[in-house]
C-alpha cells in the first residue's frame, strides 16, 4: 500500500496487487474512491468510465 498526501492535506490510499499495479484507491476511513481492473498483459478495463459506474 502507498500514501500519498495532497497539498490541502488530504490522504489518499493506494492498494496494490501482487505485481505492484495499483487496483483500488481509498480515503483516510477505507472507503474506496477508486478502482482499477485490467486484462492480461495489463490493458485497463474500462478506463474511461467514472468509478461510481464500475460498482
Amino acid at each position: 500500500m502507498f500514501a500519498s498526501r495532497s497539498a490541502s492535506g488530504e490522504s489518499t490510499y493506494f492498494h496494490t496487487d501482487q505485481l505492484g499495479s495499483p487496483r483500488l484507491i481509498t480515503d483516510p476511513i477505507g472507503s474506496a474512491t477508486g478502482r482499477h481492473d485490467y486484462y492480461p498483459f495489463g490493458q485497463e478495463v474500462f478506463p474511461d468510465e467514472p468509478y461510481d459506474d464500475r460498482i
